[in-house]
């Protein structure tokens, strides 16, 4: 296994920051709604290289789905015609 490095893991903090796992960390490290400078810091990630693939391609994919649904509507920059003509 290996710690995420930020700058080029990214997807992986993605993906690790929308899991339940997240939530429940948050709850054992901080006792405030609030993120604060530092919390993510705190979080503990550890991952191999087979799940750390996996998760960029699921979180790759996931992004891309949510800009083509968000391209679809006519207050996004890339909108180009209605899905529905």
């Amino acid at each position: 296994g290996y710690f995420i490095n930020a700058n080029d893991d990214y997807l992986k903090i993605m993906g690790f920051l929308n899991s339940s796992t997240s939530a429940q960390i948050k709850k054992l490290l901080t006792e405030s709604l609030n993120n604060e400078v530092g919390d993510l810091s705190r979080f503990p990630i550890l991952m191999n290289e087979d799940m750390a693939t996996r998760i960029e391609r699921i979180v790759s994919s996931c992004v891309d789905l949510c800009r083509k649904d968000w391209d679809s509507f006519e207050t996004s920059s890339s909108f180009s015609v209605n899905p529905l003509i």
